[in-house]
C-alpha cells in the first residue's frame, strides 16, 4: 500500500533527497504568501515545474522517481508551499499479474 509523502517548503529553500524507495509527486499547493515558482533539478538541469499563487493555488504534477535517485526541489518567491505525493510500495518478485 502506498505511503503518503508531504513536504512543506518555505520561500527560497532547497530540498535534496536520495529517494529511499520509489516516489511519485502528485502536486503542489500554496500554503501562504503571494507567489512561488517550484523548480526540479535533475543532474545539472533545472526545470520550472509549477507556479502557484492565490489565483492558482494548486498545480497537479506527475513525476515518478526511482529508488536511489537524487532529486532537488527549489522554490523562488515569497510563498510557503506543500509538495505532496506518495512513496510507492516495493515490488514483490513473487507477485502475480
Amino acid at each position: 500500500m502506498p505511503e503518503f509523502f508531504g513536504l512543506n517548503m518555505t520561500p527560497g529553500t532547497e530540498y535534496i533527497c536520495c529517494t529511499p524507495k520509489s516516489l511519485h509527486i502528485s502536486g503542489v499547493a500554496i500554503d501562504s504568501g503571494e507567489i512561488a515558482k517550484i523548480y526540479l533539478m535533475i543532474e545539472d538541469y533545472l526545470f520550472i515545474v509549477a507556479t502557484v499563487s492565490p489565483v492558482i493555488p494548486q498545480a497537479l504534477l506527475n513525476f515518478n522517481f526511482s529508488k536511489g535517485e537524487e532529486i532537488v526541489f527549489k522554490t523562488e518567491g515569497n510563498a510557503t508551499v506543500s509538495l505532496f505525493g506518495y512513496w510507492k510500495p516495493e515490488e514483490d518478485d513473487d507477485s502475480t499479474y
